[in-house]
């Protein structure tokens, strides 16, 4: 059974600015100024909440230990998947530039070395395999350059199978049960007692890859259809909800005498969108046993029901288009013509998104609004979100590092709570309010989506791709379902075993 703690760190960044009202898609706000921040208005309360936080602050600086020595140098790995206004990765940026993420990153790296007395050096990598070899190199030569990986959270699983990685149990200082640290991906994180992955706010890529659904406000409009924003507030946003939404729109919309890709469409997505729908369904692929052992729930009979849903959705191929399907591998330029583009030239109802994509519908000509992925049932207490296993980014520690531990844990800890109280509220201000939400109703959609993030304890290592088996049903068809996932259950469950018993031994060893 999931259950959802959640992680408080952006749901509550998004109520605070909610609460202020800063939403829209102007950008009136995007714009850096020197000096210190302050609120618009620049009342006296504002005020007062300025001096409050740099006071906190100053307390947790205050509360850290020294370092080990005075000019220590931490170095990172890191992959590069950020832009010039977002900064190179999760770790540092070479200059400001006046965009305020990367400037709130450059602030954040500058403010740590002066406090602290340390050199936080990174080396950014634009690739995953020129990161991994440079890992790779690093380790088996000894030499130790790299203090701590900033890596996507499955690359962080090669290093792991490779013996590379040290158990966070021997980096001191970090404080693991604050909110600037992720509870629900950590703990998902853990193997047999062992942590060797760990997220926080300095990996703000997650955020940008939290799964949602867009909805065309111009459709519902000629429709005549009630936006969902208060179905989600009471809880009956359902995938039946959603599906009797997508029956309005006219089968073969074109005239043709056939439905096929020039038609309009209840919903627009693809393969991957049937792990999202799985995980809004709160269907785990694995949960822990008492000895924090991921075991193969998958094949659980409620998995089965929900994943036959799941199935039955993508199967309507006249009224849900998925881009990545074998039927449309004829068409040219398809993510364009069959996936993105569709949905800015108001072909579709709704589509399965993230963030990280909205900047490709800024000039979209109608209004769209935002909501979480759909309820399996409106007996389902929470809502859930998956956020994206290709582009997550996470933590890790080398065993071979030239750094004392107890530096790297401060420093780690220290980055994780100044992402949290400012480059995580400049994030979810300017990128996920500011430039790309059309409406209070959508921001307010967005906090919920943010807050409801969960993580699988597959989500690391995907044992024998057991983590891709949704999408896999999408094609393969529900009749086949209930046998394609038993015929995995051997293989996923030995590669668990064989994970388990390597991180006995690297811990042990």
């Amino acid at each position: 059974m999931k259950t959802n703690k959640k992680f408080l760190g952006a749901a509550a960044l998004l109520a605070l600015l909610l609460a202020g009202g800063v939403v829209g898609c102007s950008g009136d706000n995007d714009t850096q100024t020197g000096g210190e921040t302050t609120a618009a208005t620049g009342t006296e309360q504002e005020a007062v909440t300025v001096d409050e936080k740099a006071q906190a602050k100053a307390d947790y600086f205050a509360s850290l230990p020294a370092i080990s020595a005075d000019g220590a140098e931490i170095t990172f790995a890191a992959i590069n998947i950020g832009s010039d206004d977002m900064g190179d990765n999760d770790i540092a940026t070479a200059e400001e530039n006046g965009a305020k993420m990367n400037d709130a990153v450059y602030q954040r790296e500058r403010e740590i070395e002066e406090k602290l007395g340390v050199s936080i050096v990174c080396n950014g990598f634009d690739d995953d395999s020129s990161l991994q070899s440079a890992v790779t190199n690093d380790t088996l030569s000894g030499e130790g350059i790299y203090d701590v990986i900033n890596a996507k959270t499955t690359v962080q699983s090669v290093f792991f199978n490779n013996g590379y990685l040290l158990d966070f149990s021997e980096v001191p200082n970090l404080q693991l049960e604050q909110d600037w640290w992720n509870h629900d991906a950590n703990e998902a994180f853990t193997l047999a007692g062992s942590q060797f992955v760990l997220l926080s706010p300095l990996c703000h890529y997650a955020d940008s890859v939290a799964w949602f659904v867009m909805f065309n406000k111009a459709l519902f409009d000629e429709y005549d259809l009630e936006y969902p924003y208060q179905m989600v507030r009471d809880g009956t946003w359902t995938l039946d909800a959603m599906y009797e939404m997508m029956k309005v729109i006219p089968l073969d919309s074109n005239g043709n005498g056939q439905t096929d890709s020039d038609d309009m469409y209840g919903c627009i997505g693809q393969m991957f969108d049937a792990l999202a729908l799985t995980t809004a369904f709160g269907c785990n692929i694995f949960e822990k046993n008492a000895d924090d052992v991921p075991e193969f729930v998958l094949p659980d009979e409620q998995n089965i029901d929900k994943m036959q849903a799941v199935s039955e959705f993508f199967s309507d191929t006249a009224r849900t288009i998925v881009v990545n399907h074998s039927m449309y591998s004829s068409v040219e330029n398809k993510w364009d013509v069959l996936w993105g583009g569709k949905f800015a030239a108001g072909n579709g109802l709704f589509m399965f998104n993230c963030p990280g994509n909205l900047g490709g519908f800024t000039d979209m000509a109608q209004d769209f609004g935002i909501l979480p992925i759909p309820k399996y049932n409106a007996e389902q207490k929470d809502y859930y979100t998956m956020t994206s296993i290709w582009f997550t980014t996470s933590l890790s520690v080398p065993k071979v590092h030239d750094a004392d531990n107890g530096d790297i844990g401060t420093v780690l800890d220290a980055l994780s709570y100044l992402s949290y109280v400012d480059v995580e509220p400049t994030f979810a201000e300017t990128y996920l309010q500011n430039r790309y939400i059309r409406d209070e109703e959508s921001a307010e959609m967005l906090n919920i989506i943010i807050a409801s993030k969960t993580y699988d304890p597959g989500f690391v290592f995907n044992w024998s791709s057991a983590i891709t088996l949704p999408q896999n049903c999408v094609e393969t068809g529900g009749d086949k379902l209930a046998s394609t996932i038993e015929s995995k259950r051997k293989s996923i469950e030995n590669e668990v075993k064989k994970t388990v018993a390597l991180a006995e031994d690297m811990v042990n060893g």
